[in-house]
């Protein structure tokens, strides 16, 4: 019987590839979504970041007065999204529909 199970060499051995590198969560904050733009309060010092909305919404990322509008990267509720981001960048966030939400941004380091 042969050995169906596939097997991969080790990192660090002849013909790795890393799939994913391992991503610690450092500082998380909820933005409360109304029928208007709102920006995360913090500015982003690591350069990955982790979003996730109970809501569908556009988001968009920019200096400290970036404002979100239809148009914008949609994310689906419940859709977790990564991001890479420049120091001091911030995420601004709208419903799609006009409705209340939360969106939870993660800096991942």
């Amino acid at each position: 019987m042969s050995d169906s199970i596939p097997h991969f060499p080790a990192q660090g051995q002849s013909g790795a590839h890393p799939i994913q590198g391992a991503l610690c969560p450092i500082v998380s904050e909820n933005i409360s979504m109304s029928s208007s733009s709102t920006t995360t309060t913090i500015p982003f010092t690591y350069p990955i970041i982790r979003v996730v909305s109970d809501t569908d919404c556009y988001v968009v990322l920019g200096t400290s007065g970036a404002v979100a509008k239809a148009g914008n990267t949609m994310l689906l509720a419940g859709a977790i999204e990564y991001f890479n981001v420049q120091a001091s960048t911030f995420l601004a966030a709208i419903p799609k529909s006009g409705s209340s939400g939360i969106v939870n941004v993660t800096q991942m380091g």
